[in-house]
Order: C-alpha cells, then sequence, then structure tokens
C-alpha cells in the first residue's frame, strides 16, 4: 500500500483538485484507492457525495476512536473516510497517531489519498508522518516560491519525512523563448536552483480540470482533455511506476 498527501500551506493551488484525480486515475486502472478527507473544507467529501450529509463516519470519529475501517464509506469507484469540521477539536492529536493506525487498513487497498487543508498543524503532520509521498502543488509566483521555502523548513524540523516531498508544478505553460530574463524562465530558473524534488511531470493550465472537478466530466484522451489525461498518467508512472491506461477517469 503507498499512502500520498497532498499537502500545501497556502490555499488555492490545486491540491483538492488534483488528489481527486489522481484517485480517480487510480482507481479506474483498476487499483483498490481510499481517500481520506482531512480538510475541514470538505472539498474532497462533496466530490463523491454532493448530497449526503457528514454524519458520524468520519476522520474526526476514526482518530477519536483509533478505528479506520468503520469509518469508511464507498462510492461507486472509491472508498472515502469523509471530513468533519470537529477535526478542529483535535489540534493537540499526537502526530502519528494516523501513522499507528496503517495497519488496519494496509491489506485493504494499493493506494490512500489524503487531502489536508492549507495550513501545517498537527492534522496535517499526521498524513504527512504515515505517507510515502507528499505532493505539494504549486505555480510559479513569489507567493509559491516562499510558501514552499516555509514548507520545506518546517517537514525537515518537524518530520523525517523531507526526502518523501515532491514539488508539483501545476497550471504550468511551456515557456516560449530560451531567453533567462523572460519572468517565467526566470522563476522556473529559480525553482530548479532552490529545489532538488520537482517533479518532471507537469499539470497543464487547461479549464477541463475544473469542469472535471464541478461537473464529474470524465477524462479522456480526446482533443480537449489528452493534456490533463497524459499529466495525470505521467504523475502516476513517475511516482509508482504503474502503466496501467484506463480508458477514462
Amino acid at each position: 500500500m503507498k499512502v500520498v498527501t497532498f499537502s500545501a500551506i497556502k490555499g488555492g493551488v490545486g491540491k483538492s483538485s488534483l488528489a481527486i484525480l489522481t484517485a480517480n486515475y487510480l482507481s479506474h486502472a483498476g487499483y483498490r484507492v481510499l481517500c481520506i478527507d482531512m480538510d475541514i473544507q470538505n472539498s474532497l467529501t462533496f466530490y463523491h457525495f454532493p448530497d449526503k450529509a457528514i454524519d458520524s463516519k468520519n476522520i474526526f470519529s476514526a482518530l477519536s476512536n483509533d478505528n479506520l475501517k468503520d469509518n469508511i464509506t464507498k462510492d461507486l469507484f472509491i472508498s472515502v473516510i469523509s471530513s468533519s469540521f470537529n477535526l478542529v477539536k483535535l489540534r493537540s492529536l499526537n502526530i502519528k497517531t494516523l501513522s499507528r493506525l496503517r495497519n488496519q487498513i494496509e491489506n485493504d487497498y494499493d493506494f490512500v489519498i489524503i487531502d489536508t487543508a492549507p495550513t501545517f498543524d498537527s492534522i496535517v503532520l499526521n498524513a504527512v508522518c504515515m505517507s510515502d509521498f507528499i505532493i505539494t502543488p504549486c505555480y510559479l509566483s513569489l507567493f509559491d516560491f516562499k510558501a514552499l521555502e516555509f514548507y520545506k523548513s518546517q517537514i525537515e524540523l518537524e518530520t523525517d519525512k523531507i526526502d518523501n516531498w515532491k514539488i508539483l508544478l501545476n497550471k504550468h505553460k511551456e515557456p516560449k523563448t530560451d531567453n533567462p530574463d523572460t519572468e517565467l524562465n526566470q522563476y522556473i530558473n529559480l525553482y530548479h536552483s532552490t529545489f532538488s524534488n520537482i517533479l518532471n511531470t507537469k499539470i497543464p493550465d487547461t479549464s477541463i480540470i475544473q469542469k472535471a472537478i464541478d461537473t464529474k466530466t470524465k477524462i479522456t484522451l480526446s482533443h480537449s482533455k489528452y493534456k490533463l489525461y497524459n499529466a495525470i498518467k505521467e504523475l502516476c508512472f513517475e511516482l509508482f511506476n504503474i502503466d496501467n491506461e484506463p480508458e477514462y477517469f
């Protein structure tokens, strides 16, 4: 079982959307996938259960009662542990609590995808400490760069997971010129000279992502969607070395 956490201290970088798309790809490729929503905004939860009230089966209950299995709800293809606003009551939670519960689901799933809030607290640290990969989506901007520097310092200070941390460039546009003085190329050079953990995979700048999340539009290899399809496929290959290709996800 591989555990992947999408985590960023800066909001609005596509963390929840990419967690959902990655989980959907893996599930449609035939893998057993569990999603855990550890963000009180509930984005991942609402994606899977838009008409379902968040009840007693959620991550707050799981962490409070040391029980992951009994808090899982199944969607059509994916299993989900929903979020809960009560997570705010667990700010002093031991950061190894979720790791200690991992063995409860180790044999039931191939992948666990965790979405986290745009912060760095004990809830996020629980996800980070459990993870085999921590993915931080970001844009090429000054604020994103500063957020990455802070995240790096904190993950080095508070965990042993710095080697598991990867940066994923989102809404990426390829440079139109090799001129190093252009703003885009300056940012690219700055990021690569500062961070050695930037993934080769880049998520393209496309409105299809929002459509896929808002309307559950299937991502296929059709003309308007193939760039996003290939990016998520490349991400899964780069991280997990899997080359299963679903018809859609």
